[in-house]
């Protein structure tokens, strides 16, 4: 975040205003900034998931059927980003 950047904000958020009736958007960040500048309408504050939690949901998101094991060569890069996003 850096101020003068909210016109850049508003170009992500402003056709995000267009989604269909009931369309929700997540935003998630580590800068309550963020929240202000989206106009968010419910903040959470969470706390940091440990790296096996992290690397559960990375791994469900990004393999195929959620599991790794058919990419070795690719798990060990995802592991890395896990460690470097904490």
């Amino acid at each position: 975040w850096k101020k003068g950047c909210s016109s850049a904000w508003d170009q992500l958020r402003i056709p995000l205003l267009a989604a269909g009736k009931g369309s929700k958007v997540v935003v998630t960040t580590r800068d309550s900034n963020v929240a202000t500048i989206m106009r968010a309408d419910h903040t959470q504050s969470l706390g940091r998931l440990s790296e096996a939690h992290c690397w559960s949901l990375f791994e469900k998101l990004a393999f195929e059927n959620g599991a790794s094991g058919r990419y070795p060569h690719l798990e060990s890069i995802g592991r890395k980003i896990v460690a470097k996003c904490q």
